[in-house]
């Protein structure tokens, strides 16, 4: 597997762990700034991230 693609799994699924959590203890969603994040991650945005 690419290592730039299993980097983007494996930073969705902290998001989703942290998605988990939010949900768990305090019943609300990620902010918008995470929101915004994770579609960066998802649109392979590494500018966006720091990366480019």
């Amino acid at each position: 597997m690419d290592d730039a693609l299993e980097a983007r799994l494996n930073a969705l699924a902290v998001y989703r762990c942290i998605r988990d959590r939010l949900l768990d203890d305090f019943e609300v969603e990620p902010g918008e700034e995470l929101r915004r994040t994770r579609m960066a991650i998802l649109a392979g945005d590494t500018g966006y991230l720091g990366f480019g």
